[in-house]
């Protein structure tokens, strides 16, 4: 027993003087250590561990695979403050680190410059729950030609993994990464996480797709406009509307992150929350032409298609005058181009025809400019011809070869062929639409060339597009149209299947009775046919009763 307790005080005694050998400088690092939680969608945590800021500016080191997948997360520093991880500046799934960003300021530890010798006594140190561990380098590798890796001679507690080992001035020299079956732990070179970076693209990364934590955006304007545009792309609007306001921070003379906010508040139905945005932007971008620009051009677009939502401060009349002190600034043909589209929604037709040809002998020439110069001359009830070579002008100005954004052109121009009956014409547009988006056209669009090809006696084709559009929707309509065709040209047993789908699926919809019954009828099942006639007749039809008393 005696023996025992001279162990016991032994150890305290060692104990106690590892603890006294800390200097100051190691002690303070534990102020630069900080917890990390990780939560997903539902707002349960996913993860936590430490990690380590290593500026005053809200720079952090902590382990990527916690943070991985998060849709959020928090960081608490030592004095128990949280902040939230505005972004992610970069992170590397191989050494599994990751360098965050927080909004505010914050104590950042000394990162070592050196590589520290085999042999060297240092320390991990953890918050106050933690506390610090002293071991020595047992080995250590260089990688990527200029950061450290270092083994420890001992194994640590699972508590300390994330939290810095420093040399005995308080430099730190790496984060302890996870220990897998009690091994000697390990550190990676915080310096490598400190220089982690992402580009414009990276936002396609698939490894940060399914977060909702923004990337920390490129100091390069250019390649922050390009992320901002790929992470609109994405879907995610509370993503993109926290790297919009991340863009405006870092470029607060620049137009794109004031109307990107804006347009994020309008889909939030804050519409004073966006006209405000955009009188941020009027006062303090540099170029104001292009805020008022994009002031008008967010007014114009939410009276057009939000008019379902009116606000009272927005008028055309507001988006007009918007677009011209835009031209009074600095005169560019796409200010001019929305003030023809202005216009138009006001109803000024002949006004709007004269800028849209206007801009047709400008650098901006495009066939835009025609496809809009036709719906003046449309809404003007001008002759078919007219607005035909309107057509043709943009469908020539297109570019070649044809791309997709050339598509919406031939489509224009194949609907005003057949709406003046020139049915071969317009299937031939039809057909250069179709392949132009690469065979994905809406059912709408297939049933309109179907209906072009019946016209036109392309019988085969019709029946296929026909096809195409049930496939598409499985709208009765398409049925009915694609059974009535098949009646006409004699095909009984395909129009009686056609029906019978009909029926099956909307068994209130008169048109599948009544085609079901002339199916039979041509079949020469008359007695059915009538009896499916009836049925037409009963729920409504109105060519029923004609056809019971030919049949009868």
């Amino acid at each position: 027993m005696k023996l025992k307790t001279i162990i016991t005080a032994a150890l305290l005694m060692v104990c106690g003087t590892i603890a006294m050998a800390q200097s100051a400088a190691v002690k303070g690092v534990s102020k630069s250590v900080f917890t990390l939680t990780a939560y997903d969608a539902e707002g349960s945590e996913q993860g936590r561990c430490h990690g380590l800021f290593i500026d005053n500016k809200g720079s952090g080191v902590t382990r990527w695979s916690v943070l991985q997948g998060a849709a959020r997360a928090t960081v608490t520093d030592a004095t128990g403050k949280s902040y939230e991880v505005q972004s992610i500046t970069g992170s590397s799934s191989i050494y599994d680190m990751v360098l965050i960003q927080v909004d505010g300021q914050t104590q950042g530890a000394t990162l070592s410059r050196n590589k520290e010798a085999d042999g060297s006594k240092v320390w991990v140190v953890g918050d106050a729950k933690s506390g610090t561990a002293g071991t020595t380098v047992t080995r250590s590798e260089v990688f990527m030609d200029r950061y450290n890796y270092y083994v420890l001679g001992t194994a640590v507690s699972a508590e300390m993994v994330a939290c810095p080992v420093v040399n005995d001035k308080g430099q730190v020299l790496g984060l302890i990464e996870e220990g897998v079956g009690g091994r000697n732990s390990r550190a990676t070179d915080v310096c490598f996480a400190r220089d982690l970076s992402v580009d414009g693209i990276a936002v396609n990364d698939p490894q940060y797709a399914d977060m909702d934590i923004p990337l920390t955006l490129p100091k390069d304007r250019e390649q922050a406009l390009l992320a901002m545009m790929l992470t609109s792309e994405h879907g995610n609007a509370a993503k993109y509307a926290k790297i919009a306001r991340q863009f405006t921070q870092r470029f607060p003379n620049v137009t794109e992150g004031y109307s990107a906010q804006a347009y994020y508040l309008l889909q939030q139905k804050d519409y004073d929350g966006a006209a405000n945005m955009m009188q941020q932007a009027i006062a303090k971008v540099n170029k104001k032409d292009e805020a008022h620009f994009e002031y008008a051009k967010m007014i114009y677009q939410f009276l057009v298609y939000k008019a379902e939502n009116p606000y009272p401060a927005w008028s055309m009349d507001l988006a007009m005058s918007e677009a011209k002190k835009a031209n009074e600034i600095y005169p560019l043909p796409m200010y001019k181009h929305l003030q023809a589209q202005i216009k138009y929604a006001q109803q000024q037709y002949q006004e709007a025809y004269d800028d849209f040809i206007g801009l047709t002998k400008t650098p901006m020439l495009n066939p835009e400019l025609y496809y809009e110069a036709a719906q003046c001359k449309v809404q003007m009830k001008a002759n078919d011809d007219e607005v035909l070579q309107l057509m043709d002008k943009a469908v020539e100005t297109c570019k070649r070869p044809l791309g997709g954004e050339s598509a919406v052109y031939f489509l224009a121009r194949g609907e005003q062929l057949q709406h003046m009956g020139e049915y071969r014409k317009a299937v031939a547009d039809y057909n250069v639409y179709d392949t132009l988006v690469a065979g994905r056209g809406t059912h709408d669009f297939y049933y309109k060339r179907a209906r072009a090809e019946e016209q036109a006696h392309m019988y085969k084709q019709a029946l296929n597009d026909y096809a195409h559009a049930i496939v598409i929707t499985g709208d009765p309509l398409y049925m009915a149209e694609m059974a009535a065709l098949q009646l006409k040209l004699n095909m009984g047993e395909d129009a009686l299947r056609t029906a019978e789908l009909i029926v099956a699926r909307q068994p209130e919809y008169d048109e599948g009775y009544l085609l079901r019954g002339m199916a039979k009828i041509v079949l020469k099942r008359k007695a059915e046919g009538i009896a499916d006639l009836q049925k037409a007749q009963e729920l409504g039809n109105d060519q029923a009763p004609k056809l019971i008393e030919t049949y009868k």
